[in-house]
């Protein structure tokens, strides 16, 4: 099961390629570069399933509790964002699952279906550079990658290397550090070292403010025993809140046949004629670091 993050990775080709435009003048190089990253990786991993996943919006719980919740990033570009509905338009017709829900963080439906189709026995692969995704990891769900000619697997043992803390610990670590791309702070003068110090030696947060008085040095303790709320809220933001409407059977994720002559359409209007099934392809497309 390949899971794909949207929105993100729309938004990473919008940035990393330079500007193109189709035959009537449209902006076009975030769509060129989605076609081309999705192809990359039924190329390398053969997918018998799949879904790509969209932003319907910021959570309202999440508000609550942080109404600057993601409140930093930049509007959408406008040339960005006319590029979404086309590439929407094109997901199914390569014979992909296409979800979106407003009011619904893609982050929250991913997390769901992975959890869903692990149950169910699949191997579950993630193609996502959101380190919230960490949290889902395990033997049957990892994160995945293009960088350059290469790929990655972000494992447990991966996970474990990068962040010195196993997948079950990173909602508590990342409620620890904050998180700036969500604009979400953390415990101030706790960053990535120091967390993962007290959570290996303590385990969870929970944990910690139960022997917070073993907890060294003094200056330190003080620290957290002033960032208790703000822990126990960045918690509730930072993990993933499971959409039972969204635990679907892995029948229906499925992947089809593409509809190639509506496929093949779509990409000469586009005027992508070097991904038309009937042309030579060009090697695969780069996809920004993860972390």
């Amino acid at each position: 099961m390949l899971i794909v993050d949207g929105h993100a990775l729309a938004y990473r080709m919008f940035h990393a390629l330079p500007e193109m435009r189709s035959p009537a003048g449209a902006p076009a190089n975030a769509i060129f570069g989605f076609i081309k990253n999705v192809r990359r990786a039924i190329q390398a991993l053969h997918p018998t399933h799949g879904a790509v996943v969209w932003d319907g919006g910021l959570n309202r719980e999440r508000l609550a509790l942080l109404p600057d919740y993601k409140g930093q990033r930049p509007p959408m570009p406008d040339d960005l964002r006319s590029q979404l509905t086309p590439i929407q338009q094109w997901v199914p017709l390569a014979g992909w699952k296409c979800l979106r829900q407003e009011g619904v963080e893609a982050d929250d439906i991913i997390g769901t279906l992975a959890r869903q189709c692990e149950r169910e026995g699949a191997e579950v692969l993630v193609m996502s550079p959101d380190k919230d995704f960490m949290q889902l990891v395990s033997e049957r769900v990892h994160l995945w990658r293009l960088c350059g000619g290469s790929e990655e697997r972000v494992t447990p043992a991966v996970v474990q290397r990068k962040t010195g803390v196993q997948p079950d610990q990173i909602v508590d670590w990342l409620s620890l550090i904050g998180d700036a791309s969500d604009n979400i702070a953390g415990a101030p003068g706790v960053g990535p070292k120091t967390a993962s110090k007290l959570l290996v030696e303590f385990g969870t947060i929970s944990a910690i403010f139960n022997r917070i008085e073993q907890v060294k040095p003094e200056r330190l303790q003080m620290v957290l025993r002033d960032s208790q709320k703000l822990l126990e809220r960045n918690r509730k933001l930072v993990e993933l809140t499971m959409q039972p409407q969204y635990e679907l059977p892995l029948e229906e994720l499925r992947l089809r046949a593409s509809d190639t002559g509506n496929e093949e359409k779509f990409l000469g209007e586009w005027g992508f004629n070097s991904l038309r099934r009937n042309e030579p392809q060009e090697p695969p497309m780069i996809q920004a670091e993860l972390f």
